[in-house]
């Protein structure tokens, strides 16, 4: 085997990938990471609790895990490209009344953070991310190795590509570990960053509504972008009987896209009412997560998961 590689992407030396500090930055992530995988935005997860998007992983009609068809080669060293079954699909759970529940985006996003980090495959430290591929001889710098990883993509066979099992580096004695520790940080997490997008977003509406731009093209694009982020990172806000943040937004956007009578103005500042509330409503989450980071209490040492390499 060739020396294994740790390589630099999206993230920064000393960041952990738990709770996004700049929900502006959090949207640019999901931009460049689409532009440079490959990947279209439909098929990521973007969940702001943690600071990446993540792949939005399907079965095939045999019940396997379906190839990042049309993914950039050059990107396949990335581990949430390979992550197993058991990390890459939803777990299934029943609540105290017997429910079944499905994880949501926020806990499953959080549970595959936390195991990503644990095993080193991520290093807040350094911010760099194991290169995958390095360990089984593919470098993805090479023509012909990306030429290998393209056709595999399309579905040729390939015994060592065919071989790669994340699962090996996540060790744990406890497999489900992950997923009991993301049921505890999303209480925290999630209303903290509903609160940050509720006030990041509503701070950028203020200035756009005191200062809007002149050109009608300019500030209607404006307007769409920050409905765009409100929907990031207000997804899984729970409705009330009054309001349902994800629809509210949505028809907001779809009147501003759809309708060029309409004045993006009006619906900016309609959007901005709700944001006040939201904010309000979770401030405290926002200020225990900034006041004590939740990598304080769960300590995320990397485990011996890479020791095989």
């Amino acid at each position: 085997m060739s020396d294994t590689k740790r390589r630099e992407f999206l993230n920064e030396a000393g960041e952990h990938l738990f709770f996004t500090r700049d929900i502006t930055e959090y949207g640019d992530r999901i931009v460049e990471f689409s532009e440079a995988t490959g990947v279209d935005p439909e098929q990521l997860i973007t969940s702001p609790v943690i600071t990446i998007p993540l792949l939005r992983y399907l079965k095939d009609d045999n019940g396997d895990l379906k190839r990042w068809t049309g993914a950039n080669p050059a990107y396949l060293w990335h581990p949430i490209f390979w992550l197993p079954p058991r990390l890459a699909l939803r777990f299934l759970f029943q609540d105290e009344a017997g429910d079944e529940l499905l994880e949501t985006d926020a806990e499953w996003s959080i549970r595959v953070a936390l195991e990503l980090t644990t095993a080193g495959l991520y290093d807040p430290e350094t911010g760099t991310w194991f290169d995958v591929l390095s360990a089984y001889d593919v470098d993805v710098d090479h023509p012909v190795d990306q030429a290998r990883l393209a056709s595999w993509l399309q579905g040729v066979a390939d015994p060592v590509l065919d071989s790669i099992n994340l699962e090996t580096y996540l060790v744990q004695e406890e497999t489900q570990w992950a997923m009991q520790e993301a049921e505890t940080l999303v209480r925290a997490l999630a209303p903290a960053t509903w609160a940050l997008t509720a006030d990041q977003v509503g701070g950028l509406i203020d200035k756009i509504v005191d200062h809007p731009a002149s050109d009608p093209e300019e500030l209607r694009a404006g307007a769409l972008y920050m409905f765009g982020l409100a929907a990031t990172g207000l997804s899984e806000l729970p409705s009330t009987p009054e309001f349902d943040i994800t629809e509210g937004v949505r028809k907001l956007y779809d009147s501003v896209l759809n309708d060029q009578t309409v004045d993006p103005l009006i619906e900016l500042r309609e959007l901005r009412k709700q944001l006040l509330l939201i904010a309000s409503e979770y401030e405290w989450a926002l200020a225990e997560t900034q006041s004590r980071p939740p990598t304080d209490d769960h300590q995320l040492e990397p485990s011996l998961g890479l020791s095989a390499l």
